[in-house]
């Protein structure tokens, strides 16, 4: 018996009696491991064929199926000229079966096997064969090869079309173009030959390259060589594993570190080949070894921290504290300069505020500015918080009767919490939460005294950045890529007179719902306390330094209050351009204040005056009141330069520069206010070329002066390009696209500069006249987070202009904005960890604005899993970011299945936790 029942060509017969049947009944049954109904074989009743005796019977079955297996070998075989006549009977179709089963369209052939089977069914008795035996198949047939197919009409036709990118047929053969089919692409041989014997030749090329680069090294071995051959591989791979380029590249630069071992470019270049080739454990162990060669190494130190930070398995809080308290002390052995002590107290920092220890963080924020600065900011209570606040209280007890899930209720408290807890606590005993005290223990290995006290106006400034403050312009160049993480950065928009002010009301509302307490932006309850903190400080400051330092302390103060009077506009009902009577009397009544008991010199500043004015121009507009103070301002400018000694060249230069300065912002308000299509007609090719001139002399970038007017000198430049702009819009004359070409190519220039330059990014970003894709293509060179913060905010505006001038908008469909807004976020964070320039990809605003935006799709495409892709993204983003809270707080809002595992990752990294659910349980039993 053959082991398939198919292979089996023995007849089986049944041991019953053999029943009385026609074989023209049968005829059908020609697939013989078939058996028929009326046969019936039971296990214990056969037994092998070998043991058994032969009966008469037997013998004369076994000659009939010899008789049978020659005529179906034949069959299976055609006679060549039975093949020649199917082929032209079948010449233009195809045939039902195939050559090989054509036994069963001959007849000769099926009169046999219906003789075969008759006989095989008829036959006396049953051959027994024994379940255990088997005999092996050795001779194939043919038959068995072939599969009968439907034949022509029942099989559907399938035309393949060849589509031109934009859905066009193309008429005639395709020129050199890959053929697309329906599930496969073919490509010509000649093709990919061609594409074969390119890439050997690119090939050769960049090892011939490489071969002159090494021999150029060996003639003059400079660093600057090693470094052109480092980029030039960098640029040019060979490998299409990407691992495989970058332990190329690192060989080689570890060839260059044995020549110049304390170069510190080839050790930048070593610091990131090692990520891109090792795992973070063993970048670790490499940078310590280095360490302990070299203590007094600042990138050793800064690139270890950050390693460490930025991993997650890696990332615990008071893990990173001790490396950051470790490089402190030694390089503070070391003596260091001030700069570098500044910068590492500053990321130390803004690493406790991310990771939720604001009280640490204000701890360090005291210790250091009343060691450096002044001794008032430590002991008039200026950082200290109380025990408890009846507010909050009163709160927690609503939201824990409110009835909602117990996710809500955690996510709520824990906010609600950090809004009020942010301050350390220095009363007496504290019972309710130990965290809330921080002791000088805690913080004295994070702060060193400067060693040049002149550094201390830069502490100042280091410390209301930590506290969100808004610059205008950003004072420091080194910024490490997960510091940009609070929305408040694009408040300084507001500051710019020339800004379309109807777009005040979506970018507060976009900042407002970023916002992440401690904030002074009306977002959360304690916002108040928050925003009385940060004028005490500036107050102090002020009070503290003198001169130009005390006057640029009091311009910030006057611009943040400019930036308050902006979203009091902005939450009001009827988006008034003035405030109300009495607002406007409590900010001048403010201003005099700290105006009055300020120092001298202040009182006759024209910078401050300027500011002042800028102030009541925002709140009355182009009043009688900000009219006099403009005039006050000059005349006790003349009257104190009359009054006043001769002083030397440099101070009368730096009052010339404060007059201009008074002159140009009276100008601008003027033209403000007077644009009209009859007004800068003129030809502006003389500023231009003046402009440009500048700009070809202020040419040196290691010169922080001259950074400083470049960037200024861009922006008149841009503000010429506004003001056209606006006397068109008041004269409603379209734009020239001639015009809207150069705007954009000075844009380009200013953005390759300065990349983070609101004013260009603003100006830009909010035009009518840019479609998106253009827009797209302008900033996507430009890629920063305040673009990609921007971009989102102009989209979400479009969509709802888009909504209230189309009549037949349907608010139910899925806008194009939307996907645009998924697609820009996307795009922006698919950089990954490795990346030297991954600014994006570690910035955590970003990964809580597309976490938002995932989880807002009402009108998600049936099927689409809003929840599954949330939960996905947050992961990726607690990749990028583990430590910071605020990203840990949208997930359980986000994604509040996974409320219970973003938890334990809060405690297994150890940040900032104020509430646990049990206890929030038994408080909402009790």
């Amino acid at each position: 018996m053959s082991l398939f029942p198919a292979y089996n060509t023995e007849p089986l017969v049944a041991k019953s009696e053999p029943t009385a049947s026609a074989p023209s009944e049968l005829a059908w049954l020609t697939n013989q491991s078939f058996i028929p109904f009326g046969t019936k074989q039971t296990n214990d009743e056969t037994e092998s064929e070998n043991s058994a005796p032969k009966t008469p019977d037997d013998n004369q079955s076994d000659i009939a199926d010899e008789e049978c297996r020659p005529d179906t070998a034949k069959d299976s075989k055609p006679s060549k000229r039975h093949r020649s006549k199917h082929k032209k009977k079948h010449k233009k179709k195809h045939s039902k079966r195939r050559h090989g089963s054509s036994s069963s369209s001959s007849p000769e052939s099926e009169t046999e096997k219906q003789k075969c089977t008759a006989v095989a069914i008829s036959a006396p008795s049953a051959v027994r064969v024994s379940e255990v035996d088997y005999y092996t198949d050795v001779d194939p047939l043919k038959i068995y090869l072939t599969v009968e197919k439907l034949h022509r009409p029942a099989c559907p036709r399938y035309r393949l079309v060849t589509l031109n990118p934009l859905g066009v047929r193309l008429n005639g053969k395709a020129s050199g173009r890959e053929r697309y089919k329906r599930y496969y692409r073919t490509v010509k041989a000649k093709e990919r030959e061609g594409k074969a014997h390119t890439g050997k030749e690119a090939q050769e090329e960049i090892f011939a390259r490489e071969a002159e680069l090494e021999r150029s090294i060996r003639a003059e071995e400079t660093v600057d060589k090693w470094i052109e051959l480092v980029r030039y591989r960098q640029d040019h791979p060979i490998h299409f594993d990407s691992y495989q380029n970058h332990k190329r590249e690192l060989s080689l630069i570890e060839r260059a570190r044995r020549q110049f071992p304390y170069d510190e470019k080839l050790l930048q270049l070593y610091l990131e080949a090692i990520v891109q080739v090792h795992p973070t454990d063993e970048v670790l162990n490499l940078i310590r070894r280095a360490i302990t060669k070299d203590e007094t190494n600042v990138t050793l130190w800064r690139s270890l921290i950050r390693n460490k930070q930025c991993a997650m398995a890696q990332c615990i809080v008071p893990d990173v504290l001790k490396l950051y308290e470790k490089s402190t002390r030694s390089l503070f052995m070391a003596r260091r300069s001030d700069e570098t002590m500044l910068q590492l107290f500053r990321n130390c920092a803004t690493f406790c505020r991310q990771a939720g220890l604001c009280e640490l963080m204000f701890g360090m924020v005291q210790h250091a500015l009343s060691m450096n600065v002044s001794g008032r900011y430590g002991t008039d209570g200026t950082f200290a918080s109380p025990e408890h606040f009846q507010q909050l209280i009163e709160y927690e007890e609503l939201i824990l009767k409110s009835g909602l899930p117990m996710n809500e209720i955690w996510l709520r408290v824990e906010q609600l919490r950090t809004a009020f807890h942010y301050l350390p606590f220095e009363g007496g005993r504290l019972a309710s939460d130990p965290q809330r005290m921080v002791l000088t223990d805690d913080v004295v290995g994070f702060v060193y005294p400067l060693i040049n006290k002149t550094r201390a106006f830069e502490l100042t400034l280091t410390a209301l950045k930590l506290m969100k403050f808004p610059f205008r312009r950003q004072y420091d160049r080194e910024v490490e890529a997960y510091e940009m993480d609070y929305p408040e950065q694009l408040l300084p928009i507001f500051l710019d007179v020339f800004r379309d002010r109807t777009l005040d009301g979506s970018l507060y509302a976009f900042i407002k719902q970023l916002s992440v307490a401690p904030s002074y932006i009306r977002a959360n309850i304690a916002h108040e306390s928050y925003l009385e903190l940060v004028r005490k400080s500036l107050a102090l400051a002020i009070d503290h330094f003198t001169g130009t330092e005390s006057a640029v302390l009091l311009t910030l103060y006057l611009q943040l209050e400019r930036i308050l009077v902006c979203e009091e506009k902005a939450l009001s009902a009827g988006r008034k351009p003035t405030l109300e009577d009495a607002q406007a009397k409590a900010v001048r009544a403010r201003v005099k204040h700290v105006l009055k008991h300020t120092h001298s010199t202040n009182q006759n500043s024209l910078p401050v005056y300027a500011e002042y004015g800028l102030l009541e121009y925002e709140m009355t507009g182009l009043s009688v009141a900000c009219r006099k103070i403009f005039s006050t301002s000059v005349q006790v400018f003349c009257s104190s330069e009359q009054a006043a000694p001769p002083s030397g060249d440099d101070d009368t230069q730096e009052d010339d520069n404060d007059l201009f300065h008074l002159v140009l912002t009276v100008v601008e308000l003027l033209l403000l206010e007077r644009a009209s299509g009859n007004c800068i007609r003129s030809n502006l090719s003389e500023a231009t070329k003046q402009l440009e001139t500048f700009l070809y002399l202020f040419n040196d970038p290691t010169n922080a002066r001259q950074r400083l007017l470049r960037e200024q000198l861009f922006e008149i430049y841009l503000q010429l390009f506004e003001i056209a702009r606006h006397s068109r819009k008041q004269a409603q004359q379209p734009p020239p696209a001639e015009g809207l070409r150069s705007l954009l190519d000075l844009v380009d220039r200013t953005l390759n500069e300065f990349p983070a330059n609101l004013y260009a990014l603003r100006l830009v970003v909010f035009n009518d006249n840019l479609p998106w894709l253009r827009l797209r293509g302008v900033l996507g060179k430009h890629l920063t987070p305040q673009a990609v913060l921007l971009l989102v905010i102009a989209a979400q505006y479009r969509e709802a202009c888009t909504a209230e001038t189309l009549d037949d908008f349907i608010a139910t469909e899925a806008s194009p904005y939307k996907q645009r807004i998924l697609n820009l976020l996307g795009g922006a964070l698919k950089s990954t960890s490795t990346d030297s320039a991954a600014v994006l990809y570690r910035n955590a605003l970003l990964w809580r604005l597309y976490l938002r935006e995932l989880f807002d799709q009402p009108n998600a495409p049936p099927g689409y899993s809003v929840l599954e892709q949330c939960r996905r993204t947050l992961y990726v983003a607690l990749e990028a970011c583990p430590w910071n809270k605020a990203l840990y707080l949208d997930g359980a809002s986000c994604a509040p299945q996974e409320l219970s595992q973003l938890l334990d990752l809060m405690m297994e990294k150890q940040l900032r936790v104020h509430a646990i659910p049990e206890e929030l349980a038994i408080l909402r039993e009790g």
